[in-house]
């Protein structure tokens, strides 16, 4: 292929969508969203209670995050802000603490209760609101400032993208993980159980800067190193893995005992995520 060919398919945004479908093809955790939706909803009500945990110190991630993205001026004390798969809201709730307005919206009614428990306790919530519904679903009466999205696929697709647009007047924030190896014992669990499958968050990193150069966007691109350390005891995380792993098509009882059998090391539950951090503005 000529340089000029090659310069052409990269602006063209039907390649991007086309290999946006191949990466799910490939990436059993992203077809298995594709293809359970219900599922995947039935397993964040499950595990609700843990799933920001294995963060670490999810608190703390929150606030550092919080602090930075204010410094680099991704977002501005002025901005209303809405997060897209917010959680339990680790993220939103750092960034209300800060001064600003923020909606979390999310489909799983646990998680929303447990942000909102959490608002109440640090005396912001007056200024966190939550939603419940789905992404695919929820239209807003009126554009937000800043759309946000934090490691959360459904808002990593063409139509995805558009979404994040088309409810920002201001500027839209993705951030994802891109470190395939950030929990050792998640990696050991991985090989052991699916052969290492699953790892897509470095093509998905690729696939979304390529996507929005095709739309002629200029996304800023920042770093944000995080460490920490899981340390919930080993029968939750147990309990995680074994209604995780079987939307992968795997055995969770399988999950379970390797949880069980190998939770032990220290070392292995030693975090390390390198994210990063894109925005860019609407124009």
């Amino acid at each position: 292929m000529k340089a000029n060919g090659f310069l052409e398919l990269l602006t063209d945004e039907r390649f991007w969508e086309g290999l946006r479908e191949e990466i799910t093809e490939q990436s059993p955790p992203l077809r298995s969203q594709r293809d359970r939706p219900e599922a995947w909803k039935a397993f964040y009500q499950k595990v609700a209670a843990s799933f920001s945990l294995f963060w670490g110190d999810p608190t703390t991630l929150g606030r550092e995050m919080a602090t930075m993205m204010e410094d680099e001026r991704i977002v501005e004390r002025e901005d209303r802000i809405v997060e897209v798969g917010s959680g339990s809201g680790w993220l939103s709730l750092s960034l209300a603490e800060r001064g600003f307005d923020v909606t979390a919206l999310d489909y799983t009614h646990p998680m929303l209760t447990m942000l909102m428990s959490e608002a109440e306790a640090r005396g912001i919530a007056d200024r966190i609101h939550t939603i419940c519904e789905d992404f695919e679903r929820f239209q807003p009466r009126q554009p937000f400032d800043v759309t946000l999205a934090v490691c959360f696929p459904p808002a990593l697709t063409p139509e995805g993208i558009e979404r994040l647009e088309r409810w920002s007047r201001k500027r839209c924030v993705v951030v994802l993980g891109t470190t395939r190896e950030s929990f050792p014992f998640q990696q050991k669990l991985f090989e052991y159980i699916t052969g290492g499958q699953g790892r897509d968050k470095p093509l998905l990193l690729l696939w979304l800067l390529g996507y929005l150069l095709s739309r002629r966007r200029v996304p800023e691109m920042r770093r944000f190193l995080w460490k920490s350390e899981v340390t919930m005891p080993i029968d939750e995380i147990a309990t995680f893995y074994e209604a995780y792993i079987p939307l992968l098509g795997f055995s969770g009882t399988s999950a379970r005992e390797f949880c069980l059998a190998h939770g032990k090391a220290p070392a292995d539950f030693k975090v390390s995520f390198d994210f990063s951090v894109l925005s860019w503005d609407i124009s």
